[in-house]
């Protein structure tokens, strides 16, 4: 990766001060880097970028007040210039992809040592995406899921889809069964079905189908 030839300027937002201030000080050895502010939530990283017009965000994803991907989204739109990060610290493909469809050039566990973590920043501050070895292979299963049939043809029911969008919105089966005034059992049941149609293995399955088939 080239060095830059100035300071690369970015904001950190997380909500968990430990965290916030561990990254900090790990990125702070680093010469090609420059943290100009952090933030505890989302509306404080919209105000600090709106002030310091940063090159890079780095942003956890589950923060009080705005999430990652509201304030990624709306940053995207506003500030196009400043290019964002995820943090999580698990390899979700929920938020994976919500990050990405919200503008995101990459996505890093938080256990990414400090090194990775700088190429991170280098690499989508010149303009390219920069995803861990488990992200990366997470979007690869994503990308290469075999896609039988368009979605239009596929034999769902409505409430077959209703189910798809509550488990996407990470609802229990107790809870989508009161929202469907069906029992539990009733929802399990298809549940499973829908498995069966997708070839998932678990919720996470379903979910990734959804979002590469867009029934979202």
């Amino acid at each position: 990766m080239p060095a830059t030839k100035t300071p690369i300027r970015i904001i950190i937002a997380d909500d968990h001060a430990i965290f916030l201030n561990g990254i900090s000080v790990s990125l702070s050895s680093q010469k090609s880097i420059s943290i100009v502010a952090k933030a505890r939530n989302g509306m404080e990283l919209i105000k600090e970028v709106a002030r310091h017009r940063p090159d890079v965000v780095l942003t956890d994803i589950q923060m009080p007040e705005m999430d990652g991907i509201q304030a990624t989204a709306t940053l995207r739109k506003k500030y196009t210039d400043t290019q964002v990060i995820g943090l999580s610290m698990f390899a979700d493909p929920t938020h994976v992809l919500a990050m990405m469809h919200a503008g995101a050039s990459g996505y890093l566990e938080k256990n990414t040592d400090p090194e990775e973590l700088a190429l991170a920043v280098q690499a989508v501050y010149l303009g390219n995406n920069y995803y861990s070895p488990a992200i990366s292979k997470l979007l690869t299963q994503i990308a290469t899921r075999k896609m039988t049939k368009h979605d239009d043809q596929l034999p769902f029911t409505d409430t077959e889809r209703a189910i798809i969008r509550y488990i996407c919105q990470e609802y229990s089966s107790k809870e989508i069964s009161e929202k469907l005034q069906l029992s539990p059992r009733t929802i399990e049941k298809l549940r499973e079905g829908i498995q069966k149609k997708t070839n998932s293995k678990n919720m996470a399955g379903i979910v990734m189908y959804a979002m590469t088939h867009k029934l979202m």
